[in-house]
């Protein structure tokens, strides 16, 4: 059902307020964090990211004030949130608003987290430990096993899969998490795909099956895109992003340094999530390796940051399947990390949201 567990007013504020030109997700969540408090740097130190935490400048006041006075937001993009409501709603799918409980806590950590979501499946999924499984479309033999290998390891080691219902590796990875859960039942999602367009499609058509099979074993199709969207360049960037966001680690199993899934390897590195490569590619990705200025995880693992509780981003060089169990161990380290970082950043929104709301000062 859409916007459940999830104030519904709130959902359709941020889905109207996508609609004013020029404001992307990032303009609406600084915005809409504006009314918690004046001063939400402190935020910073639990994790919010610099750009959402910095004070209103001169030109985002006044649009802040604007809201307020209920003159900026017109009836159409009210009409448009609703009716994305009722969509979503008619084919079981929620809209999950940033200020939801089961919006996903380590998401709410990436520099550039999305307002809201539109989930079909589970969306208690979306707070179990997962890992992205992504690559090319066009797999080797050699990558073809390493992705099917690989994937059944995690999930064995109780991590959803998170991947992006593309041709090639994302498809094996899927497979692989969905035969692995069959075999042996538990609680977690066994795979998540995130997509690049509305919930009302799949892409590609091929993968239809597989994106119900998804559904039918617990998994969840997940999208920061509306109804009616379509795939583009731009959504497939952001799809990568996201996959990234919703994982503690990003393991890209085959690809070319210019190939698509390097995207999701640059946004893992810029949320200070660890990225794992196999060893095997290290030379056709030096390119890729020196623009990040990326050490080895031997060299990196373990450093803070200063001031912050994160440890640095590191590459991840994966030699055999001793090492991905070894780098498996140190996910769960890292994940437990975030995820308790996440949940004092939301138990401190959840806090100032009470107190706006009492104090009749909310947004929503």
């Amino acid at each position: 059902m859409a916007c459940s567990k999830i104030d519904v007013s709130t959902c359709r504020t941020l889905l109207a307020l996508s609609q004013l030109k020029g404001w992307g997700g990032q303009t609406i969540l600084r915005l809409s964090l504006a009314h918690l408090s004046s001063d939400l740097t402190f935020l910073k130190d639990l994790g919010l990211s610099p750009r959402l935490s910095r004070p209103l400048n001169t030109q985002e006041q006044h649009k802040y004030t604007e809201i307020l006075a209920d003159c900026l937001i017109p009836q159409s993009a009210w009409d448009w949130a609703e009716q994305q409501l009722k969509q979503h709603a008619e084919i079981g799918a929620t809209v999950l608003g940033f200020y939801d409980e089961a919006y996903p806590l380590i998401l709410r950590l990436i520099p550039n987290p999305p307002p809201f979501l539109f989930v079909l499946g589970e969306i208690q999924t979306l707070n179990h430990p997962a890992i992205a499984v992504v690559g090319t479309r066009t797999p080797s033999m050699q990558g073809t096993q390493r992705a099917q290998a690989c994937s059944r390891l995690i999930a064995q080691n109780g991590f959803s899969i998170v991947s992006g219902l593309a041709l090639g590796i994302d498809t094996l990875a899927h497979q692989s998490a969905l035969s692995e859960h069959l075999n042996q039942p538990n609680d977690l999602a066994p795979t998540l795909a995130i997509l690049a367009h509305g919930l009302d499609s799949i892409y590609p058509p091929k993968n239809y099956a597989l994106s119900q099979q998804i559904l039918r074993q617990q998994g969840a199709l997940i999208s920061e895109s509306p109804f009616g969207a379509s795939v583009n360049a731009s959504r497939l960037v952001s799809r990568d992003r996201l996959q990234a966001g919703l994982s503690v680690t990003t393991f890209i199993v085959e690809s070319s340094a210019k190939g698509g899934a390097m995207h999701a390897g640059r946004a893992c590195l810029a949320q200070d999530r660890s990225l794992w490569l196999p060893r095997s590619l290290r030379s056709q990705l030096s390119e890729f390796e020196q623009s990040h200025d990326l050490a080895s995880s031997q060299e990196k693992v373990g450093q803070e940051k200063v001031g912050q509780e994160k440890a640095s981003a590191y590459v991840h060089y994966l030699a055999s399947e001793d090492h991905l169990r070894q780098s498996l161990d140190q996910a769960r380290q890292d994940y437990a990390r975030l995820h308790q970082q996440g949940a004092r950043l939301w138990q401190e929104i959840q806090r100032l949201n009470t107190q706006s709301k009492r104090e009749q000062l909310s947004l929503f």
